[in-house]
C-alpha cells in the first residue's frame, strides 16, 4: 500500500486515510479526551509520547481495531485504563508509562472480557511510573507473545502470580517499587528467555528460588534488593565475576552506594579509573556547570561516557539531590531517544555516572555544527 506524508508526523495512504501519527515531543498541550479516535479507524501507529497531554484516555480508543502500536507515555494523563482497550486486539506495543494513571489494570468484569487478557498479540507492555493499585490480573498469563512487561513504580500489591511462568518469551520483567508480598514463585525461575529481572523495593520474603539464583544468574541482570529474603544476595556474590549481566547494589557502613550494570560483565570502579588514568584531562570530552564528561574504553572493549561531578559540587546538597534524581529518572526510562545510563558511583569523594557513549557528541555540539 502506497503511503504519503500528509504533514510532519502524520502519514496517509493514497486514498487520504491516516495510517500513522507520530507526534512525539511536539510540545502539545491539550486534553486527550477531546480527540475523536473514531475518525482514525484505519490507524496503524500512534505515538503521542513526551508531550503535555492531560485528561483521560477516551473510551472510543477501542474503535482503533487496526492499531498496532500505541505510545502515550511521558504525559500528564490522570485516569483509569479504559476497558475498551480490549477491542484493540491487533495491538503489539502498549506504552503508557510516566503518567498519573490510577485504578486497577482492568480484569474480567462479569461477561466483559479482560482488557489485558484479550490483547494476545502484545509484545511489550510498559505501565511503569503511574498510580496503579490492586493485583496483576490473572489473565496476563494468556499473553504468550510478551517479551517486555514493566509495571514498576506503581502501588500494585498481593503476591506475584505463579502463572507469569506461562510467559515463556519474556525477556524483561520489572515489578520493582511496588507493594508485592510473599515469596517469588519458582515458575519465574523457569523463564529461560529472561535477560532482566527486577523485583527490588517490594515486601517479598522467604527463600529465593534456586532456579533464579543458579540457573539464570549467568546471563541475567538481576535486582532483588530491599526485600526480606531468608537467602540474601550475598549467598552468590562470590560468583559475581562470572556474571555477564548483573545488577548489584551495596550500601557501605558510611552510606556510600556503588552500583554498576552493563552488557559485558561487571564494570569495576578500578576499570573506570584505569581507562581514564584517574580522570586525566586528555580523556575529557566536555565540561558543564556541575561536572566534566570523559571517554573511557573498558577492558571488554566497550566505550562509555563518564560524567564526574566537580569536587566542590559533589559536597553541595542541591547538586547531590540533582545527581540522585538523575539516577532515579534514567533508571526508570524506556525510550529510544534518551541516552542509556549503565551505572553510577556515589561516594563522599567522588560521584560519577556511566552513560552510553554517543559518537556525535552533545546536542549543543550537533546543533552548533548544523546551524
Amino acid at each position: 500500500m502506497q503511503l504519503i506524508q500528509a504533514q510532519d508526523g502524520i502519514t496517509c495512504n493514497a486514498a487520504g486515510t491516516v495510517r500513522d501519527i507520530n507526534l512525539a515531543f511536539y510540545n502539545i498541550f491539550a486534553k486527550l479526551d477531546r480527540l475523536n479516535f473514531s475518525s482514525f479507524r484505519y490507524l496503524f501507529h500512534l505515538d503521542l509520547s513526551l508531550n503535555s497531554l492531560y485528561g483521560s484516555i477516551p473510551d472510543n480508543i477501542g474503535m482503533l481495531s487496526k492499531l498496532n502500536y500505541l505510545d502515550l507515555s511521558w504525559n500528564s494523563l490522570s485516569c483509569k485504563l479504559p476497558c475498551s482497550l480490549a477491542n484493540v486486539t491487533r495491538l503489539r506495543e502498549l506504552h503508557v508509562s510516566n503518567n498519573e494513571i490510577s485504578g486497577e489494570i482492568p480484569p474480567t468484569i462479569g461477561s466483559i472480557p479482560a482488557t489485558i487478557g484479550t490483547l494476545q498479540n502484545l509484545n511489550k507492555i510498559d505501565l511503569s511510573n503511574n498510580r496503579l493499585i490492586g493485583s496483576v490480573p490473572i489473565e496476563i498469563r494468556d499473553l504468550g507473545n510478551l517479551i517486555l512487561l514493566n509495571l514498576s513504580h506503581n502501588k500494585l500489591q498481593d503476591s506475584i502470580l505463579a502463572t507469569m511462568g506461562n510467559l515463556k518469551n519474556l525477556n524483561i520483567l520489572d515489578l520493582s517499587n511496588n507493594r508485592f508480598i510473599g515469596s517469588i514463585p519458582i515458575q519465574i525461575g523457569e523463564l529461560e528467555q529472561l535477560t532482566l529481572l527486577n523485583l527490588s523495593h517490594n515486601k517479598l520474603y522467604g527463600r529465593i528460588p534456586t532456579q533464579i539464583r543458579k540457573q539464570n544468574s549467568s546471563y541475567m541482570e538481576l535486582d532483588l534488593s530491599y526485600n526480606d529474603f531468608e537467602a540474601p544476595l550475598e549467598e552468590w556474590k562470590d560468583t559475581r565475576q562470572k556474571l555477564k549481566n548483573f545488577i548489584i547494589e551495596a550500601r557501605a557502613q558510611n552510606g556510600d552506594i556503588f552500583s554498576i550494570w552493563n552488557y559485558d560483565g561487571m564494570i569495576a570502579y578500578s576499570d573506570i579509573m584505569e581507562a581514564t588514568e584517574e580522570f586525566d584531562i586528555k580523556y575529557c570530552i566536555g565540561t558543564g556547570g556541575c561536572g566534566s564528561v570523559y571517554i573511557a574504553k573498558l577492558p571488554t572493549g566497550k566505550v562509555v561516557s563518564v560524567k564526574k561531578l566537580h569536587h566542590f559540587e559533589a559536597k553541595e546538597k542541591a547538586y547531590v539531590e540533582s545527581f540522585t534524581n538523575e539516577i532515579h529518572v534514567l533508571t526508570r526510562m524506556w525510550h529510544q531517544n534518551i541516552v542509556k545510563l549503565y551505572g553510577f558511583c556515589s561516594h563522599a569523594r567522588c560521584k560519577i555516572l556511566i552513560y552510553e557513549y554517543i559518537e556525535r557528541g552533545s546536542l549543543a555540539y550537533v546543533l552548533g555544527n548544523e546551524a
